[in-house]
């Protein structure tokens, strides 16, 4: 049940998340948004830093761990970019439904590189997703 309500907290943050990046693009250039977001970022860390160590989480970092995580915020870095870009140019409705796009990329990744089991049911879901998408954006005229 927590599992769930976590879910939900996370789909209406990132729901509110895309809403206020476009209402930001009306007033900054992408890049300034990415980089004001980035420097309020290591305020949450320090949050986050405190939080570990009061509940005594271990910190294991290796070299590959640190690539990995390097590389994860380099890709976010990125995609925000590139994400508050596509809002200056284009409607909200259009650049939401067409990032929600990214767990497709994700799950065949999983597919083919952690070899994680993939059902047929699953990718009729996966195809609904898409096409979910495409009429989300289809612009009748």
């Amino acid at each position: 049940m927590l599992g769930y309500l976590l879910i939900a907290l996370s789909v209406i943050s990132w729901g509110l998340w895309g809403f206020t990046g476009k209402l930001a693009t009306r007033h900054n250039n992408a890049l300034v948004i990415t980089a004001i977001t980035s420097i309020l970022s290591p305020l949450a860390s320090i949050v986050l830093y405190i939080l570990i160590k009061t509940k005594g989480i271990e910190i294991n970092i290796t070299g590959r761990s640190f690539l990995l995580i390097g590389l994860t915020a380099l890709m976010g870095i990125f995609g925000s970019i590139f994400f508050y870009m596509a809002l200056q140019k284009t409607q909200l409705s259009v650049v939401i439904a067409l990032t929600a796009l990214y767990p497709v990329i994700t799950v065949l990744l999983a597919i083919i590189f952690l070899k994680e089991p993939f059902p047929f049911y699953k990718w009729i879901g996966l195809f609904i997703i898409i096409i979910g998408a495409i009429l989300v954006t289809w612009e009748h005229q």
